[in-house]
């Protein structure tokens, strides 16, 4: 079955697009003004890393007009599919290999534009994505365990240590624990039952496009 690369390109291009402008809102919301070129090159570097583009494949479709007695065609497309993969970006940041990342201060730039892909793939809720989701979803995957589940106990304290390493104000327990929900609610984290006190991280989603 033949697949259909361009429209896998034109997905790839939406979502570069639609990290861009993350990445542009959120540095314009603390006093920024980066520069677009460097921004662009943040994009491309957190879909490349961040999501993997399966193509549509393409499915061709024979008719017989029997009026006219010839035979017509048309193409669909099957679904392609979306993988995103919160757990190879942050691997990629945190080593160091998405150079990128680090020209613009904040090590949560990537992690902001793609918490806001995940909400628009994934979740569909149309959330809105603040600093605070970034660097906590991001604190969290730095001191979680070998099953991605990490405690809530010392939470706010590790979140507000990252915060003030980049030179940004705290937060309060409340804050903390609405950015929780907001992240609960994009299916990134959820509560464990098992497990008291502890939150469990999701790797990753599928989702497809046509």
């Amino acid at each position: 079955m033949e697949c259909d690369n361009d429209r896998a390109a034109q997905k790839k291009a939406e979502l570069v697009r639609i990290a861009e402008a993350a990445i542009l809102d959120y540095w314009r919301s603390v006093g920024e003004e980066p520069d677009p070129l460097r921004v662009a090159n943040i994009a491309n570097e957190t879909i490349n890393t961040f999501v993997q583009i399966t193509p549509p494949e393409k499915a061709r479709l024979e008719c017989i007009t029997m009026r006219h007695g010839g035979y017509g065609g048309g193409r669909s497309s099957k679904s392609g599919n979306l993988l995103l993969n919160m757990r190879k970006l942050f691997t990629a940041i945190a080593s160091g290999v998405m150079t990128t990342v680090g020209v613009i201060a904040a090590p949560w730039t990537a992690p902001f534009a793609a918490l806001l892909l995940w909400d628009r793939v994934k979740s569909s809720l149309n959330i809105d994505i603040t600093e605070r989701e970034a660097v906590l979803l991001w604190t969290m995957w730095k001191n979680r365990d070998l099953n991605n589940y990490v405690s809530e106990q010392d939470l706010l304290d590790l979140v507000n240590s990252e915060l003030n390493s980049n030179g940004r104000p705290a937060i309060s327990k409340q804050q903390m624990g609405d950015s929780l929900e907001t992240l609960s609610n994009m299916s990134c984290v959820e509560r464990t039952t098992s497990i008291a006190s502890k939150w469990w991280l999701c790797e990753r989603v599928n989702a497809t496009y046509t």
